[in-house]
Parts: structure tokens; C-alpha cells; sequence
């Protein structure tokens, strides 16, 4: 079956307009707040052993 023509042009615009949205520049990093936010980041072993944890508490 095929797409209405005003669904297909909705489409069609929509990616024309995606395709040209502009990034803006990237904000400034101070690299004190990267390294203090690096050291709160979950290892892979305990967050599995949390997701495992309430994995149990859901059932």
C-alpha cells in the first residue's frame, strides 16, 4: 500500500530539514569536573552486580 502523498512530503521535508540542522560549537570542559565525575562512574562488575540485585527485588 502505498504512503499518502501528505504523509510522504511531511517525511520528505522532515529529513531535508534534518539534514541541515547546524551543530553549535562544543562548550569548554574543565577537565577537574571530567576527572571527579570519572572517578563516580559505576566499574561493569558492580553495576551488574546491582542490576542483578533488583532484578531479584522485581521477581
Amino acid at each position: 500500500m502505498p504512503i499518502r502523498p501528505s504523509l510522504n512530503s511531511f517525511l520528505t521535508n522532515f529529513v531535508k530539514e534534518s539534514e541541515n540542522l547546524a551543530c553549535h560549537p562544543p562548550h569548554a570542559l574543565e577537565l577537574v569536573d571530567v576527572n571527579h565525575l570519572q572517578r563516580q562512574i559505576l566499574n561493569t562488575e558492580k553495576a551488574q552486580r546491582m542490576a542483578e540485585f533488583f532484578s531479584l527485588l522485581g521477581d
